[in-house]
């Protein structure tokens, strides 16, 4: 037998949603092989009386723990020890953990078990750079601008937060926002002038600052287009891809959605519990209508991946390590790991995005 191999076989069955099972058997000889690298493990982590930690003979290590948890964690060590030859074997690109279930172990006799595990699915792409140019073509490009009543409207909004601000500022003792002026009334207003224009910036005049306010409306509708289109494009996309979705990958997004609304909770004052009494539903309620947007989020992450393998889209290392450490260093508990996949992945993505909303050549 092939030194680093360490299974006699494995049969692979393929499952839905992108999973395989993976049926091993592991040889008695092979079993019995790691038992003393496990009893060493176990040694060195374990307190027996009448011993330093670490240096009891192996048979007293046996006879504390037990034959049924040591052969279990045997088992286990045989299993984590195939499980990457396995993969490599049989070339499977798979995802996170497997799921283990042992059905048959004794010593001396094969060890048979079954790992159930995600892979990355087979992602078939529309011509998505024809997608995109008609996007383009029916959305990009446009040429934003701002009415006069508009400009007016922000400018009147301006003058009440001016107006409001200042109000407090000579009142301090008031807390009742009741008790203060009408500032829907004009003359509770700051006069719009050329001073007023100075104090919100570098403006001289109020034709400056109506400018500004101009370029300000406009930008924002700009992005506000740019935003509706990019998702526009990118369902369009997701919808014409075929590719079974891993059910880990639809649970990670889950998590993901999930984290973020007990954040935002949490930064409102408010206990997670108590948030659910209030809109009267549970977690799992919240998870099974989420599901369906969890499962598009977990496509669209494999037609970026897709799409980025196909283009040769790879992010700069050198931005990868600089962001990596700005995370690091602001979140000291981050694992350095996962934040690297984080930076990686988010630097992909706008590669691609950034890839399909270019104007065509």
């Amino acid at each position: 037998m092939d030194t680093a191999k360490t299974y006699e076989k494995a049969e692979i069955k393929k499952l839905p949603n992108a999973e395989v099972e993976i049926s091993v058997t592991i040889s008695g000889e092979t079993l019995g092989s790691l038992k003393e690298n496990v009893l060493e493990t176990l040694s060195k982590t374990l307190e027996i009386d009448g011993f330093r930690k670490g240096k009891a003979p192996k048979d007293v290590v046996a006879k504390h723990v037990g034959d049924a948890t040591l052969l279990k964690e045997t088992a286990e060590r045989a299993l984590q020890s195939a499980y990457p030859h396995i993969l490599i074997d049989e070339k499977i690109d798979a995802i996170g953990y497997p799921r283990i279930q042992i059905t048959k172990l004794a010593w001396g006799n094969p060890l048979l078990a079954t790992l159930r595990t995600a892979v990355v699915p087979e992602v078939t792409l529309p011509d998505y750079k024809k997608i995109a140019d008609k996007h383009y073509k029916e959305h990009g490009g446009g040429v934003y601008s701002a009415s006069e009543k508009e400009i007016n409207d922000v400018l009147l909004e301006i003058r009440k937060g001016k107006a409001h601000s200042d109000w407090h500022q000579a009142h301090p003792d008031e807390k009742d926002h009741g008790n203060h002026p009408d500032f829907s009334k004009e003359e509770n207003l700051p006069i719009l002038d050329d001073t007023f224009a100075a104090l919100m910036g570098p403006f001289k005049t109020v034709d400056e600052l109506k400018e500004q306010i101009k370029k300000n409306i406009a930008k924002e509708k700009e992005m506000k287009d740019e935003e509706k289109n990019r998702i526009a494009l990118f369902d369009e996309i997701i919808d014409k891809t075929k590719a079974e979705i891993p059910n880990v990958l639809v649970e990670s997004e889950l998590a993901k959605m999930i984290g973020g609304l007990k954040d935002d909770v949490a930064r409102a004052g408010v206990s997670f519990e108590d948030y659910l009494k209030e809109i009267k539903k549970t977690e799992e309620d919240i998870r099974t209508e989420w599901r369906v947007g969890a499962e598009k989020r977990a496509k669209l992450q494999l037609v970026m991946n897709e799409i980025a393998k196909k283009e040769n889209i790879t992010p700069d290392q050198n931005i990868v390590e600089a962001e990596v450490k700005k995370l690091t260093d602001l979140y000291k508990d981050a694992d350095p790991e996962r934040a690297r996949i984080y930076v990686e992945t988010t630097l992909i993505n706008e590669g691609v995005v950034k890839l399909l909303t270019k104007k065509p050549e």
